[in-house]
């Protein structure tokens, strides 16, 4: 039996879940689950649903307690997110592990025959991985995934609708897993200054370079048949710099990309969101690059620093805020000029959007700015050496401003002609 001091924490402890009530639909989930955490630390033998029920203090129906277990939709990650904001220590270490449940039967979502490490041998099972946080004699949970199988379960995706995994959860390496974990932990506002693993991640020299890539300090047990450099050859690492950022410049096209897409929806949030991770990316660029000026410099590299500067520039002049200037993004000057005249056809057709919908002033102040474009990249008369191409795109500004002022014109007399002819009608009538 618990004694009295064991039941006040365990109250204390069901009052601190009250933080996590907006992550459950409605009082009734959050009831099961003040109930269900009484029944898993009570001091009940045996944890089925009908014991647990039976030792809590205000016990509801057992239908309504079962519902919640196996039946009630509840956001996992927003239980996960507001734990980690919640975290009553930030400064502390973590730890990567997996945990392994024997499973008989085929139904369990992510079973397979693979290796149970609470068994030590091969066997029916599911694999989760964890991250745990250890700051002196503070210990706990910050995430956790079930391992999806690729062969037995990703690519077998009526299986698995059939035990309710979605679609959009697809079969990722345990590393990779781990890596999400790390960086939404980051994302909270956790710091740890050491992160530490077993040979099962320690394995993988990508996850290895990922955390170097977050300048993270890390313990790793590593197998016996691992080899690597204790100092990396410095052409070895150019080629891994020159990998990385060839994947953080689609990655970065892309952020941009959406944002505009969602300034042209009139979707601010989503803009945002997207252009502030654009913004970590193009930090991450430029701090990775450093001490390679020739790679920094490629085509890649600053075509996608262009398009971070154009999207910068047409959410701020849609939503007539401060424009931003090159030093503020941290751009050459030749690549922000580049993002700035192409910006002029993203503003071409917001204006043609909204003329669908009648002439208005907005459509005329977006053409004053792409007046203002072309009156600043006319006047850089420099080599395309040092422009980058500046003068082709200053002539393709030229004309889009000049289509866009002649479709204006013809929408602004034809909103005319159509008020004189409801004048006439209406004096006809």
């Amino acid at each position: 039996m618990l004694d009295r001091h064991a039941w006040a924490l365990l109250r204390r402890l069901t009052r601190w879940l009250d933080q996590f009530k907006d992550c459950f639909g409605h009082r009734a989930q959050h009831v099961s689950l003040r109930q269900y955490v009484d029944g898993l630390i009570g001091d009940s033998g045996r944890k089925s649903m009908a014991a647990m029920l039976a030792r809590v203090t205000e016990p509801t129906s057992y239908q309504a307690f079962q519902h919640f277990i196996t039946d009630a939709p509840w956001d996992a990650d927003l239980v996960w997110r507001r734990l980690r904001e919640v975290l009553p220590v930030r400064q502390g270490l973590l730890v990567f592990d997996e945990t392994s449940f024997p499973k008989r039967g085929a139904e369990t979502a992510c079973v397979q025959r693979q290796h149970c490490g609470c068994l030590g041998k091969l066997e029916n099972c599911v694999v989760s991985v964890h991250l745990g946080y250890a700051a002196g004699d503070f210990h706990t949970l910050l995430d956790g995934e079930l391992y999806l199988p690729e062969e037995s379960w990703h690519d077998n995706r009526v299986r698995c609708r059939a035990a309710g995994i979605p679609d959009d959860v697809v079969y990722r390496p345990k590393w990779e897993m781990a890596l999400a974990q790390v960086r939404r932990a980051l994302g909270n506002g956790v710091r740890f200054a050491w992160l530490t693993f077993d040979e099962g991640y320690g394995g993988k020299p990508a996850f290895l370079r990922e955390l170097a890539g977050l300048g993270q300090n890390y313990v790793a047990e590593l197998p016996v048949s691992f080899v690597g450099w204790t100092v990396p050859p410095p052409m070895l690492y150019r080629d891994h710099a020159r990998d990385r950022a060839l994947a953080q410049a689609r990655l970065l096209t892309r952020h941009c990309a959406n944002a505009i897409r969602a300034v042209h929806r009139d979707e601010r949030e989503v803009a945002l969101e997207n252009l502030h991770a654009a913004r970590r990316i193009s930090d991450s660029l430029r701090s990775d690059l450093a001490d390679y000026p020739d790679l920094f410099f490629a085509g890649y590299t600053q075509d996608a620093l262009k398009e971070y500067a154009e999207a910068n520039i047409v959410f701020a002049l849609v939503n007539e805020a401060t424009l931003p200037d090159p030093e503020k993004l941290g751009l050459e000057c030749a690549t922000y000029l580049q993002g700035l005249a192409e910006a002029a056809g993203e503003l071409r057709r917001r204006c043609l959007d909204i003329l669908r919908h009648g002439h208005s002033d907005e459509a005329e102040r977006l053409l004053s700015h792409m007046d203002d474009i072309y009156a600043v990249v006319v006047t850089m008369d420099y080599p395309d050496a040092i422009t980058g191409g500046l003068r082709r795109l200053t002539d393709i500004v030229r004309g889009v401003t000049e289509r866009t002022r002649g479709d204006m014109t013809i929408s602004l007399r034809q909103a005319r002609l159509e008020q004189s002819l409801e004048r006439l009608e209406a004096r006809l009538a």
